[in-house]
């Protein structure tokens, strides 16, 4: 079984994704790059993250921003998307906001294909879905496109980046039913 490595982290720190991608593929942050990619018009200036990394194979990122909260996958399991917000957000046909929105990032669409159009639950059909232990009045969702449920390793850092004492590690993870995919 395959694993994605979640980090939680404060936004007023350093940008994790780097940190997170150095972790993941066991190199130090200098062999790593990051930036964006429109999947639709090929722009840098915006999109979806991405990540290059010196001498291996690049993994698969998703990164999320609510309030003070950023929240980052990183994976070798295939094409990642990661979701937090409110834990009011809308549903869309009965799919929660988080749901929705992981998925459609793990798609490589994000909201370029509409979430309340009818193709939504067979995207999330297509996908893992994981809903993620999230601070409180918050939700989250990790979507992965790979046929077996992944595990989830979880890490908590500080504003300064490093790992905190809040760091903890999950065994494979069996998503609760209102977020099991049909696969």
């Amino acid at each position: 079984m395959g694993t994605v490595a979640v980090t939680w982290c404060s936004a007023r720190g350093p940008d994790p994704l780097p940190r997170a991608v150095a972790a993941w593929c066991g190199t130090d942050e200098g062999t790593v790059t990051v930036g964006r990619l429109c999947p639709r018009c090929g722009s840098s200036r915006h999109g979806a993250p991405v990540a290059a990394v010196r001498s291996r194979p690049a993994p698969w990122v998703s990164v999320s921003r609510h309030g003070g909260l950023v929240l980052v996958a990183v994976t070798d399991l295939g094409p990642v998307g990661i979701d937090v917000e409110t834990d009011t957000a809308v549903a869309f046909e009965g799919v929660p906001w988080t749901v929705a929105e992981a998925v459609l990032k793990a798609h490589g669409t994000g909201f370029a294909t509409r979430p309340d159009g009818p193709g939504l639950r067979a995207l999330v059909a297509g996908c893992q879905v994981v809903g993620l232990t999230a601070p409180p009045g918050t939700v989250a969702t990790l979507a992965v496109l790979t046929s077996s449920p992944p595990g989830v390793r979880v890490e908590h850092l500080n504003r300064a980046g490093a790992a905190g004492s809040g760091r903890s590690t999950t065994a494979p993870s069996t998503p609760p039913p209102e977020h099991r995919s049909g696969r």
